[in-house]
């Protein structure tokens, strides 16, 4: 879903983009251990030690085709260098200098989730994850389910969310003099409606639409497109993607943001390079125009990111007596805002399949 509200947020979720998705795939079992870091001009360091463990099976018979879980562990720890070196104010705004004092915080979150396969064509999925730091408690559990319809060409889905936080009172006197107070326990309801059609054998392309109510806001709508298409020619395909995010509705004293609008599209190359090797290099582009709760003025931020991943794998023996399979992965971004924020971003990952 397309960030919007807070305007440093995408600098957050650029982090989380590539931890999630610049290497392609998990394995049927697998241990992946990734280490993160994001860098930019205005004082802000993120550093990211994280592992994921996914086991997959496959049914022997009878309706249960194949299940699988998935454990997602990580730990995160945030420094904003003008606050913390110096003492000075913080990067952003003075929430992080008042509310967690030395401009220095450590984020642990846990993902767990369950797929099951039916039949082949049906899929049911659970996840539960929750991220804690010093100050913030966030839960969140999901449920959904896939079908395939139309000779297994079309697959439907539905997905449900509930997300409870709590967080510290951190009351902020706005431009106009009204005193701003977002709900210390924030509550937030997404369902998500998706259809994906294999229109010919090298050709897929997926729809989604996401509605998000939460006790802060008006409801947001979030609706996407994507297509990717395999190139045989060149052993590699394209990825391409736009999104639509509105939200837009009465504003009232629980937060200092506006009415927001938002545009988002990507383009993804992918090729394998030789035997084991793929890359991935991408361009994402993002807007958003706000409408200030204030006053009504107009502001407008944009944002640019290039992203390039490589990833290699190893087979079992390869290193000396070592006897399990490894894929080594890597990627580095570079992001810029129409705000002047320039940032790098890097992960590095070891994977060992059994």
């Amino acid at each position: 879903m397309i960030p919007w509200g807070r305007h440093y947020a995408g600098r957050y979720l650029l982090f989380v983009l590539l931890l999630s998705g610049m290497a392609g795939g998990a394995f049927g079992h697998s241990l992946k251990q990734k280490l993160g870091q994001y860098q930019d001009n205005q004082g802000m360091n993120r550093q990211r030690l994280g592992m994921d463990a996914a086991l997959q099976y496959q049914g022997s018979g009878g309706p249960m085709s194949s299940h699988g879980w998935n454990v997602s562990l990580s730990r995160d720890l945030f420094t904003d260098r003008n606050v913390h070196q110096t003492g000075g104010e913080a990067t952003e705004d003075k929430y992080a200098k008042e509310v967690y004092g030395t401009g220095q915080r450590v984020s642990a979150s846990g993902t767990v989730s369950a797929t099951q396969t039916w039949n082949k064509i049906t899929e049911t999925r659970a996840l539960v994850s929750m991220t804690k730091d010093e100050r913030t408690d966030t839960r969140t559990g999901s449920l959904g389910a896939s079908q395939w319809i139309f000779h297994e060409t079309v697959q439907c889905s539905l997905d449900v969310s509930r997300t409870l936080t709590e967080r510290p009172l951190f009351e902020i006197l706005d431009v106009d003099f009204e005193v701003i107070s977002p709900p210390v326990q924030y509550t937030a309801t997404g369902i998500t409606a998706g259809l994906r059609h294999l229109v010919t054998p090298t050709t897929l392309m997926q729809y989604a639409y996401t509605r998000m109510d939460s006790n802060d806001r008006p409801p947001s709508h979030t609706y996407s497109y994507e297509i990717r298409q395999f190139i045989p020619l060149v052993d590699g395909a394209i990825h391409g993607s736009v999104a639509r995010a509105l939200n837009r509705g009465k504003m009232t004293l629980t937060t200092a943001y506006g009415e927001v609008s938002a545009w988002q599209t990507e383009i993804s190359a992918l090729k394998n390079l030789w035997r084991g090797a793929r890359s991935r290099m991408s361009y994402r582009l993002y807007k958003e125009d706000e409408t200030t709760r204030a006053y009504g003025d107009e502001l407008v931020f944009g944002s640019d990111m290039i992203t390039l991943s490589l990833a290699q794998e190893i087979p079992a023996g390869a290193i000396g007596n070592f006897s399990l399979p490894l894929s080594i992965e890597g990627g580095v971004s570079r992001y810029v805002t129409n705000t002047t924020i320039a940032a790098n971003t890097m992960e590095m990952a070891l994977a060992a399949k059994f």
